[in-house]
C-alpha cells in the first residue's frame, strides 16, 4: 500500500490564517485507486478491469464492514446530516463486462469523505483507524494507493470579530492591497480600500483581507 498526504487545495491565505491560530487543516477525503507500479507498467500483461475491480471491491468492503459509509452499506432512511455515519462514497459508474460487481460500480478508483459533522479530532481518529485497518489487511497490495486530501477549517467568528476590532485602528492608513497603493477607509458597511488618486470606494475588504493587511503592515513596519 502507498499513501500520500494531499494539501494542494489549501490556499496560501487559509494556511497563513491557520499559521495565526485562525483556523486548522483537517481531514477531507481519503481517495483509494488501483495503480500499477513502474515495473508493472512495463509489462505487456497486466490485470484486467474486472481483476482490478474484483481486488479494490474487497478493499471498500472491508473498510464497510467497519465503518458506516452514506451511498454503500447504511439504510436509505439514514440522515445525511447527522453523525450517524462516518464515510461518504462515490466511485465511478461501470458498464458492460467491467461491471464485475453487478451494481453498476467501478471500484477501481473510489473516494471516501469524512463526515462533515465530525470534528477534525474525530476526523483524524476515524483515518487513522482506516489506516490502521487497511495495514493490517492489505499492506503488501502495491497497487493500491491512498490519498489522504485536507481542507481548511476556519474559526469564521473568530475572524470577523477581530477584523471588527481592527478595523477603527486601520481607518486612514496606507497600504498595498494586491499590488495597488492606497488607502483604508472605515464607512457603516465595513472597511474598505481606495486605490491611490481614485474618486471613490473600490473594494470592499472581507474580514480575512483586514486581518492579512494588518499582518502585512506589521511585516512592513
Amino acid at each position: 500500500m502507498n499513501i500520500t498526504h494531499d494539501q494542494s487545495l489549501i490556499g496560501y491565505d487559509s494556511r497563513e490564517l491557520i499559521k495565526r491560530g485562525y483556523g486548522c487543516m483537517a481531514i477531507d477525503v481519503l481517495r483509494l485507486e488501483f495503480l500499477y507500479t513502474p515495473d508493472e507498467a512495463q509489462r505487456t500483461e497486466k490485470m484486467s478491469p474486472q481483476q482490478r475491480n474484483h481486488i479494490m471491491k474487497s478493499v471498500m468492503d472491508t473498510i464497510a464492514a467497519r465503518f458506516p459509509c452514506y451511498q454503500y452499506n447504511v439504510p436509505r432512511d439514514m440522515k445525511y446530516h447527522s453523525q450517524d455515519w462516518a464515510l461518504f462514497f462515490w466511485c465511478r459508474e461501470a458498464a458492460g463486462e467491467n461491471d464485475t460487481a453487478g451494481d453498476g460500480r467501478d471500484y477501481s478508483y473510489f473516494t471516501l469523505t469524512l463526515n462533515q459533522q465530525y470534528s477534525a479530532e474525530m476526523r483524524q481518529k476515524v483515518c487513522n483507524q482506516v489506516l490502521s485497518l487497511l495495514n493490517s489487511k492489505f499492506a503488501a497490495l502495491s497497487n493500491l494507493y491512498l490519498a489522504i486530501q485536507y481542507e481548511a477549517i476556519l474559526d469564521h467568528k473568530k475572524i470577523a470579530d477581530d477584523a471588527a476590532r481592527l478595523a477603527p485602528v486601520l481607518n486612514g492608513k496606507k497600504c498595498v492591497y494586491h499590488g495597488m497603493e492606497g488607502s483604508l477607509i472605515l464607512t457603516k458597511t465595513g472597511l474598505f480600500f481606495k486605490k491611490k488618486y481614485a474618486k471613490r470606494f473600490g473594494y470592499a475588504l472581507t474580514p480575512s483581507d483586514v486581518l492579512q493587511i494588518e499582518w502585512e503592515m506589521e511585516t512592513a513596519a
